[in-house]
């Protein structure tokens, strides 16, 4: 994704629509999908956004009272998973014909595909984050080889990890931030605009920061992968047809995460204006 702000995050909610290529088989489309544990990722979504909201909600704008009870009710009724999963299986329908998904589902069903796969399913599991901090603390006394860093690097730039996750990021802060501004009285409410200016402005101080965080992970994630398995599965992802499916997986869950989390906003504030949190409703 091209740097153009936050309306490209936007853009994109407008270029996912339902329904599959005519050039797609939908059952090879399943087929992928089933294989790349994405659902899983989907699935964890409303938990992440809540884990995150604290950092989120630190802003000049008050915070309203029962925000975090509203927040908890609000995304269970957002972030509907069999909706985001169309999305995303959608995306990867128009995106990819049948030479490319049978391509991708050849790599996904040989062994180091399925090894990775689990790898990735394992290291996102919510009960792993202290495994990550203790990962972490050991590189400063224990770091990683040069070519296993270079891996990395190349890896996160061939399937624009951190990109990706930037544009998500920055689209749920202003949903949001968004949310909170409408549920507060006029005089206090910073206009949306300014929210998304504000946000963007925190571009070049988040991607350095944001990129660290997906190395260490991916670092976590893959430790168990030998030099020539990491360099196999690099290989996948620098492929024309690699580059083409990660960007179909992570733009369609890009939009599907952003629009629920919009949902998200919407719900949110209603939840907020009628006090319903509060009352525990």
């Amino acid at each position: 994704m091209a740097a153009g702000g936050l309306k490209c995050s936007m853009g994109l909610m407008l270029c996912i629509q339902i329904g599959y290529s005519a050039a797609s088989d939908p059952l090879l489309v399943d087929r992928v999908f089933d294989q790349s544990g994405i659902r899983l990722q989907i699935e964890q979504l409303p938990g992440h956004l809540l884990a995150g909201l604290g950092e989120e909600t630190e802003s000049s704008q008050p915070v309203p009272d029962g925000f975090h009870e509203a927040a908890r009710l609000a995304a269970a009724e957002a972030f509907e998973v069999q909706n985001l999963v169309a999305r995303v299986r959608t995306g990867l329908g128009e995106s990819l014909d049948d030479a490319d998904l049978r391509y991708v589902l050849a790599w996904l069903e040989s062994e180091i595909g399925r090894r990775v796969t689990r790898l990735e399913a394992a290291a996102n599991h919510p009960d792993r984050q202290h495994e990550i901090v203790q990962f972490a603390a050991t590189l400063a006394s224990n770091p990683p080889p040069a070519k296993r860093v270079q891996s990395v690097r190349a890896l996160d730039q061939a399937a624009r990890i951190s990109e990706s996750t930037m544009e998500a990021t920055l689209g749920v802060q202003l949903a949001v931030a968004t949310a909170i501004a409408a549920s507060l009285p006029a005089d206090q409410r910073s206009p949306v605009q300014m929210l998304a200016e504000m946000l963007d402005a925190s571009r070049p101080r988040l991607v350095p920061l944001l990129q660290s965080q997906v190395r260490l992970l991916l670092l976590f994630t893959y430790q168990s992968l030998s030099d020539t398995e990491l360099l196999a599965y690099l290989a996948f992802c620098q492929s024309p047809v690699g580059q083409r499916y990660n960007q179909a997986l992570f733009q369609g869950l890009e939009s599907a995460m952003i629009e629920s989390a919009f949902r998200f906003g919407d719900v949110l504030t209603r939840i907020l204006r009628h006090g319903l949190a509060v009352r525990g409703t």
